[in-house]
């Protein structure tokens, strides 16, 4: 669906400066769709009010209409949000773990204890005679990397040689 310049992008560009008031009407145009039934069967207004934003989000995108909620709104209603699911469930949840708290607190003890036995053993340390002759090595090998070796002979080896 190609969506030009109409009025439907000058529309969409009046909302997107005010994002507050395209808020509301996707609401409210959900909450008027979720109550249409076709046979019996509707979406309900949460799907509808989901369904209506999407459909608004990819005609905006279409016509070239960036719409952004504010940080602040999206903050408001993910709280309101989690408080609403806590008033649904708090009751139930209180109430399960008041008649299955035993089992809870000692599974909770219970599996990390034991499987941290059942690990496997931290490896063993390399003895400090090991790791002195590997430090030297390592040592030996960046100092014979990182200087060249003189062809001439010195003083002291000469001296050396020849007694």
């Amino acid at each position: 669906m190609t969506v030009g310049g109409g009025w439907i992008a000058h529309v969409l560009g009046w909302f997107a400066h005010q994002p507050f008031v395209l808020l509301f009407v996707v609401i409210a145009a959900g909450y008027a769709a979720g109550q249409l039934k076709v046979k019996g069967v509707g979406l309900g207004t949460t799907a509808a009010a989901l369904v209506i934003a999407l459909a608004v989000s990819l005609i905006g995108t279409a016509a070239g209409v960036k719409i952004e909620v504010p940080a602040i709104a999206s903050t408001i209603f993910f709280n309101l949000f989690m408080f609403s699911v806590g008033m649904k469930v708090g009751p139930q949840f209180l109430s399960g773990l008041r008649r299955d708290a035993g089992k809870f607190i000692f599974f909770g003890l219970f599996i990390p204890v034991f499987s941290g036995s059942r690990a496997a053993p931290p490896p063993a340390r390399a003895s400090a005679r090991r790791r002195r002759r590997t430090r030297r090595r390592a040592a030996a090998k960046r100092s014979a990397t990182c200087r060249p070796r003189s062809r001439s002979r010195t003083a002291s080896a000469w001296s050396r040689s020849s007694s």
